[in-house]
């Protein structure tokens, strides 16, 4: 059977799988992507779209008789702020405030922004969940400055180490590695160290939280596939943390 090709169609198709990848690559869940990619179609009377995600493809198709569209996804990042942009512009176009052209436009203005909090920022965010999971645990007061140096310093070492090296285990161990060094050196000589209370603080802030909720989220949601590699993501990063 000859497939359709539909100009519309293709510039919406567009639009979807762009909106895809950059949830994808911005740390968003599998259920919550292939929720707003279908959301997307049935506005514009798809009702029967089909799409499927996992951590490192994205397939999608608006029906039977229309090419689908394959997107390998290789760069996986944790950005909240694309996140809320691209869920931004999905309500925009299902709401007829966005046509289907100026919403492929702005997504490709998304896709291109770098725009993350600046590194000083996420410093400063980790030493305070250092510090509060040092509370947490009725930790000392005298490691207060041990948990948040070494959170902050062992976070910002793991975003520029991921930066250079695509890879999962390197990054987290050299962060964690680094955090295990400041701890230790900074509790020598004290009496009552407490060193496994603030280790445990300061290695929060690398801990993969986000890959591990939305590997909850897709086992709850049905969608095993994503949320058995989401949880073997986590798992391999766990690891390279707990082996420090």
């Amino acid at each position: 059977m000859e497939l359709n090709i539909n100009k519309h169609e293709e510039y919406l198709k567009d639009v979807i799988i762009l909106a895809g990848e950059i949830l994808l690559e911005s740390g968003a869940g599998g259920y919550r992507i292939e929720q707003t990619m279908n959301q997307i179609a049935r506005h514009f009377g798809y009702a029967d779209c089909n799409s499927f995600v996992t951590n490192t493809v994205i397939n999608f198709s608006l029906h039977d008789l229309t090419y689908p569209r394959v997107k390998r996804v290789t760069a996986r990042n944790t950005n909240l702020i694309k996140v809320s942009r691209v869920n931004a512009v999905a309500h925009q176009i299902t709401s007829d405030q966005l046509t289907v052209e100026e919403a492929l436009e702005k997504l490709k203005v998304i896709q291109d922004q770098s725009e993350s909090y600046p590194a000083h920022y996420k410093a400063v965010a980790s030493a305070l969940v250092g510090l509060s999971f040092l509370y947490l645990q009725s930790g000392d007061m005298q490691n207060i400055a041990t948990a948040m140096i070494a959170a902050a310093a062992g976070f910002f070492v793991k975003e520029r180490v991921a930066s250079i090296v695509q890879s999962l285990f390197i990054p987290e161990f050299i962060g964690a590695l680094l955090i295990a060094f400041i701890v230790i050196a900074m509790n020598h000589g004290l009496t009552d160290p407490e060193l496994s209370v603030t280790l445990i603080a300061a290695v929060m802030p690398i801990v993969p939280g986000v890959l591990i909720t939305n590997s909850l989220q897709d086992l709850l949601a049905g969608n095993l596939m994503m949320a058995l590699t989401k949880g073997l993501e986590a798992a391999v990063t766990s690891f390279a943390i707990g082996q420090v």
